[in-house]
This record gives structure tokens, C-alpha cells and sequence, in this order.
């Protein structure tokens, strides 16, 4: 049977140059070939594709090679020991070069029953590349891959591979019975360049059973939850002290708050988050201003986002943003205890925070929210003009928020985007 190799190294010496093909596909606009570029079908290369289905888009001419090539092969797809090996046959190919275009995998085990695999990437396959120091490894594990009571990603390989990994930047479970929350956490501790974790529908035991001491990965500030049990949980896994590398500056969920405040941003997301069946939380440093920011996600529910603001230079709560969106009604089948469930967060505001900015999708929603919760639970705040209030304007691309006033009905052009509610 003919080796993949094989039929590459016969594709390729079939082309013959053609100076006129050449001289064609480089007089083409560069606006048009970007367009071009834009449209490849596969983003990331699926191994399992025939070797000639991905180079005709590549090849029609020397020129566009050296533009499309890059493009085709800057992400690449495997899911088996037979695409690891297929791809170090391509990469062992004197006339190939994808091995300089090769920028990230994404690494999905499918199979329970199947051969280990996922060590002969950190073995044979990375020695080869030159992955992006980023993000060059995502990973994800899917029901029927797994043995129940995952705990850890070595788990069925032949050994531990801690070169392996350490370059794991990103991590997808999906529909996995665990033991307990803690075997979830531990998964997340062994791999220190984790940046982005992503849950679908996993399963534990009610009880939750932590340790107290943890040091998270330096560089994780994206948790999200959705369908599990208990979504919350987020809070959980981004709490912990941070292996800190030389000139590392992502911090922890507590962002050197003290103890009470820091039990005070637990409170109000686990309050805003419990019982949703989608539920993130994203760690950043606010670019251009010496702020970190904590953003509490629920997707598309009322009260979709709620934003924690932090100084870096003294460490407090300063601004509290909750972008409400919709609140007067019942438009996107929401029950009545979202409502409660934001009143509820509101009863857990800091007593010493400077600011607290409340946006809504129209002012009707804004005067039934000051007149059934701002009136009388967040009235201290509105004495000392410490509440702010919004109201999103789409636009063409996105939305902005106009600065709103309870006793008015006009409304001030702030130029803030969605994300910038916390600077009204």
C-alpha cells in the first residue's frame, strides 16, 4: 500500500514550473488574495484529509504557495497514533515544508480503547516543529475517551510526560463523570502553561472536599462551566496561589485582596453564578490603566456580565459593573429567580466600594430595577452619589452605553463599548 509520504513526494514531483502561471497568481490584487485566504475551508488542517485535497489550494502556483501554505497548515488537527505518524511522514518529506508553517495543535482523544497516543506528540512530533510560545497545544477529552473518575491527562498513557504537559495551553472536557470536584482541580494543577479551561456537562459528587493549599498555573484566567454540577465551581478553580514565573504578571482570583474582600468577590459570584447553566469568569489586567479586572460571564441570560474593578497599586474593590441587559421582562424565558438571584448580589456590595455602574438594554428596565431594588437596598450608595447608570445603544458592529439619569429622560453619549460599562 502506498505510503502518505509516498503519494506526496509523487504530487509534488508532477508540478511542473510554469513561469506564466507564476507571473498570473502574482499580479493578483493583494486585497484579493487575502480575501482568498480568508476563505480556506479547513482553519485548522484535519490530518485525516488526503494529502493532495490539501495541496491543490496551496499549489496552483509557486506564488500562491508561498501565501497559502502557511495559512492551510497553521493549525493542525489530530486525534490518533496513525495522524501523529502520517504528519511525521509529511514532516520527514525532503520537499516539504509545513514543519516551519505548524503553529498549534489541537490534540482530541475519542476513543477509550485506543493506543496511547498523546506522549509521541512531546516525543516525536514537537521536537519537530516550531510551535508558538503562546498558545501551542489545545486539548480536549470527550465522554467516550475516558475512563469514568478522570483526574489526570496522563491517565492511560504508557508513563508521566512532563514535557507534555507543560505545553498544554488550553483544555475542553466534555461529558465526564468525575469522582469528586478535587480530582477536577488536580487535572487543572498539573499543567503549568494552562491558560483557557472549558467544561461541558461534568459530573461530581455534591460533596466538595478542596485542599487548602493550591498553586494554580501562572498563566490560567479563563474558566467556564457549562451544564455541570455546579457551575460555580468556577470560583473554585481559579482560586489558589500562582506558580509566578520571572515576569509574570497574571494574577489570582484574589488579586492580593485581603481576606474579607476576597470572600466578599467569592460571595457575589458564586451568588451570581449558582444555578445557571452557563456560567465563565475571565482574570485581566485592563490595558492602558493600572486596573485588574475579574469578569463573572452567564451568557446570554439577564444579567449577562458582572465585572469586579481593582487598583494594582493598593489592592481593593473600587467599581462593580453589572451589565443587567434585561430586566422588566421575561423575553428570553428567564424564571423570576435570575431576579432574585441579582438581588441577592446586590445585598453583598462591599460597604467601602467608590462605585457601584448598573447598565440595562432600555430606562423602562432601569426605573423598575431603582424602584423594586435600588430604592431601598442599594440606597446608601445613591445618597453618597456612588451609582451610576447606563443604557446599551446598538450600533452597527456591537453596542455602546449612554450614561442615564433616574431623574431624566435624556441620555449622554459616553463612546464606551459593551465591555467598558465599569467606565461610565
Amino acid at each position: 500500500m502506498e505510503s502518505t509520504r509516498d503519494k506526496y513526494r509523487k504530487y509534488c514531483s508532477t508540478l511542473v514550473p510554469n513561469p506564466a502561471l507564476n507571473a498570473i497568481g502574482a499580479r493578483f490584487p493583494p486585497e484579493l488574495l487575502a480575501r482568498l485566504m480568508q476563505s480556506v475551508p479547513p482553519r485548522h488542517c484535519q490530518m485525516k484529509k488526503d494529502s493532495h485535497d490539501l495541496g491543490r489550494l496551496a499549489l496552483a502556483c509557486r506564488y500562491w504557495a508561498a501565501h497559502f501554505q502557511p495559512v492551510i497548515f497553521e493549525e493542525i488537527n489530530l486525534s490518533s497514533s496513525d495522524h501523529v505518524y502520517e504528519l511525521l511522514s509529511l514532516l520527514d518529506s525532503p520537499l516539504s515544508r509545513i514543519a516551519g508553517y505548524i503553529k498549534r495543535l489541537r490534540l482530541s482523544q475519542k476513543r477509550r480503547n485506543a493506543s496511547p497516543w498523546l506522549h509521541l506528540v512531546s516525543l516525536k512530533l514537537v521536537p519537530k516543529l516550531s510551535l508558538e510560545s503562546r498558545e501551542p497545544i489545545w486539548l480536549s477529552f470527550r465522554d467516550a475517551a475516558v475512563t469514568p473518575g478522570l483526574r489526570s491527562i496522563h491517565d492511560g498513557l504508557p508513563r508521566v510526560h512532563p514535557s507534555f504537559s507543560a505545553q498544554i495551553s488550553r483544555v475542553t472536557l466534555d461529558k465526564i463523570a468525575l469522582n469528586s470536584l478535587a480530582g477536577l482541580v488536580h487535572l487543572v494543577d498539573e499543567m503549568p502553561s494552562m491558560q483557557a479551561f472549558e467544561c461541558y456537562v461534568l459530573t461530581w459528587p455534591d460533596q466538595v472536599l478542596l485542599p487548602r493549599r493550591r498553586r494554580i498555573p501562572p498563566r490560567l484566567s479563563n474558566v467556564y462551566m457549562i451544564d455541570c454540577t455546579d457551575n460555580s465551581a468556577c470560583v473554585d478553580i481559579l482560586t489558589g496561589t500562582r506558580r509566578k514565573g520571572r515576569g509574570e504578571e497574571t494574577p489570582s482570583l484574589d488579586f492580593g485582596l485581603g481576606r474579607e474582600q476576597q470572600a466578599i468577590v467569592s460571595k457575589i459570584l458564586r451568588a451570581f453564578m449558582h444555578g445557571i447553566h452557563l456560567c465563565g469568569i475571565t482574570l485581566e489586567n485592563v490595558p492602558g490603566a493600572r486596573y485588574n479586572k475579574i469578569t463573572g460571564d452567564r451568557g446570554n441570560r439577564p444579567g449577562a456580565q458582572l465585572s469586579f474593578i481593582l487598583p494594582t497599586i493598593t489592592p481593593q474593590i473600587e467599581v462593580i459593573a453589572i451589565d443587567i441587559q434585561r430586566y422588566a421582562t421575561d423575553r428570553q424565558g428567564s424564571s423570576i429567580n435570575d431576579w432574585k438571584r441579582l438581588n441577592n448580589v446586590c445585598e453583598h456590595l462591599p460597604p467601602l466600594l467608590q462605585k457601584l455602574v448598573v447598565g440595562f438594554i432600555s430606562q423602562e428596565d432601569m426605573s423598575i430595577f431603582i424602584h423594586q431594588v435600588a430604592n431601598s437596598k442599594l440606597d446608601n450608595l445613591r445618597k453618597a452619589g456612588k451609582l451610576t447608570y447606563a443604557v446599551s445603544r446598538k450600533t452597527k458592529s456591537s453596542f455602546e452605553w449612554l450614561r442615564a439619569s433616574p431623574d431624566s429622560e435624556e441620555l449622554t453619549e459616553t463612546g464606551l463599548s459593551q465591555k467598558d460599562l465599569w467606565k461610565v
